[in-house]
C-alpha cells in the first residue's frame, strides 16, 4: 500500500497549505486524428488493447462497434439479449482486457453487466443486479471477484457507493455522503478512487425551487480514495464541477476526468506521482480512455467547424510533458 500511504501524506500537506498546481498542456500536447466517425452521435469509447477500441454509438440500432486501430475499420458488436429496446451505458475496460458495460432493458426492468472479449463480435452477460433500483456506474477488482456499485437516487443529486465482497456481502461505504459516483479500481493497489460530495445542509428537502436544485447540481465534487484493507476514505484536494468520466490509468500514475476544474472545461489528469498536479490535456469535455499502457489518451472530439466527430489520440509520455 505504498502509493496509498504516500497519497495520504501528500494530500494532508496540501489540504493544510494550498490547492494543487494547474497546468494547461493542450497546445504543447497536440492531438492526432486517427478516425473520422460516420455518425455525430458516438458518445463513448474504451481502449481495451493496443489494437482495439470499443465505441458506443448513441443514435443507431447498432449500439456498440469494435474499432481496429490498425486497419481503421469498424465492426458491429452483437449484444446478446432478448430485449427489443435497450440502453447501453458505463462502457469501460475491465481488468482482464475485456470491455464491460451496463445493459438496461426497460421492459423487464433489468440491469445487467455484459463483457466483450478481444476479437469477439458479441457480448456476454456476467452479472445481474437484483436489488438496486437504479444502478449507476460500476467497477471490478483486478481479479473480478469484488465489485463497486453506484445506487442512483437522483442523477447528479443523490447517490451511494456500495462495496460488494467476493462472498456477496454488500456495504454502503459512503453513508455520510450526499452523492458518490464513478468508482475506478486501482491497477496497482487494493483501493478505489471515486468522486463525491459530503452531505450538504438541507439537500434532502423535497420542496426546493428549480434554482435551489440547480445550485445543488452545480455543487462541486471532490476526489476520494477508499483504502479497502483499512476501510478508510482519503480526500484529495481536487474539486470538479459536472464530472462526466473518471478513469485510473493502467500504469497507476494518473487519475483522469472530464468536467470543469477551476471553471475551465476539458479532459484533465491528476498526476499521482507529484503533488497532485492537475493537467488539462484536451480543451473540450469529451468521452475518453487511457491506452492499455497508460501513456496516451484517446477521446471522441467534436469539430464544430467541419461538423463531425473523430477519435483522437494525445500522447502523454513525450519530452513536452512536465
Amino acid at each position: 500500500m505504498k502509493l496509498i500511504k504516500t497519497l495520504w501524506i501528500v494530500s494532508v500537506l496540501l489540504l493544510t497549505s494550498c490547492m494543487p498546481s494547474i497546468m494547461d498542456m493542450t497546445r504543447q500536447l497536440p492531438d492526432r486524428e486517427i478516425y473520422r466517425l460516420p455518425s455525430s452521435d458516438n458518445s463513448d469509447l474504451t481502449w481495451i488493447t493496443s489494437s482495439m477500441m470499443i465505441v458506443k454509438d448513441f443514435n443507431t440500432e447498432t449500439k456498440l462497434w469494435s474499432f481496429d486501430t490498425g486497419t481503421k475499420n469498424l465492426y458491429p458488436i452483437k449484444i446478446s439479449t432478448d430485449c427489443t429496446k435497450l440502453f447501453v451505458r458505463s462502457l469501460q475496460r475491465l481488468p482482464d482486457q475485456k470491455a464491460g458495460f451496463i445493459l438496461d432493458c426497460p421492459k423487464t426492468k433489468s440491469q445487467i453487466i455484459h463483457e466483450i472479449s478481444v476479437n469477439s463480435d458479441h457480448s456476454l452477460e456476467i452479472y445481474v443486479e437484483a436489488s438496486i433500483t437504479w444502478l449507476g456506474n460500476f467497477a471490478y477488482s483486478q481479479d473480478k471477484k469484488e465489485l463497486m456499485l453506484v445506487e442512483e437516487n437522483g442523477v447528479g443529486l443523490a447517490s451511494s457507493l456500495y462495496y460488494q465482497s467476493n462472498a456477496g456481502d454488500r456495504i454502503n461505504i459512503t453513508p455520510d455522503f450526499q452523492r458518490a459516483d464513478y468508482p475506478v479500481w486501482s491497477p496497482t493497489e487494493n483501493a478505489v478512487a471515486f468522486v463525491g460530495t459530503k452531505l450538504i445542509p438541507d439537500s434532502n428537502d423535497d420542496t426546493k425551487t428549480w434554482g435551489e436544485t440547480k445550485n445543488l447540481f452545480d455543487y462541486p465534487w471532490k476526489v476520494y480514495i477508499y483504502d479497502i484493507d483499512d476501510s478508510f476514505i482519503k480526500e484529495l484536494p481536487v474539486e470538479i464541477i459536472h464530472p462526466g468520466r473518471f478513469k485510473w490509468s493502467p500504469n497507476g500514475r494518473w487519475l483522469g476526468f472530464t468536467g470543469k476544474y477551476k471553471g475551465i472545461p476539458g479532459v484533465w489528469i491528476i498526476d499521482l506521482e507529484t503533488d497532485f498536479k492537475v493537467i488539462r490535456v484536451v480543451d473540450q469535455i469529451a468521452s475518453f480512455d487511457f491506452s492499455p499502457d497508460g501513456n496516451s489518451i484517446a477521446y471522441i472530439g467534436n469539430s464544430s467547424v467541419e461538423g463531425y466527430d473523430a477519435i483522437k489520440v494525445v500522447e502523454l509520455m513525450t519530452d513536452k510533458f512536465p
